[in-house]
């Protein structure tokens, strides 16, 4: 299967206004940068993510669904990185 970036959809009670949707950002910035559509997959989980623990959870639901996933990059900013990690290793 060819590679996927997925996207676990961002969930906002209020957004704040002027503000771009963080998941919809990410997928600007993407398609921007060149990435076809069908490499692009937004993941809405029911409740949307709201933490680094809530994306991980996701992007597990999305590798239990799709079977043939064999391997998970996870890409984050340097700040988020030790979090991430942390959060990732113990799902």
């Amino acid at each position: 299967p060819a590679p996927r970036i997925v996207i676990p959809y961002e969930y906002f009670e209020r957004p704040t206004p002027g503000m771009e949707h963080f998941s919809n950002l990410s997928i600007r910035l993407l398609r921007e940068a060149g990435v076809p559509d069908g490499s692009i997959f937004l993941w809405k989980v029911q409740s949307g993510v709201t933490s680094t623990a809530d994306e991980m959870r996701a992007l597990a639901l999305y590798a239990q669904t799709f079977a043939h996933i064999s391997r998970i990059i996870v890409v984050t900013s340097n700040f988020h990185s030790r979090r991430a990690r942390y959060t990732a290793n113990r799902m």
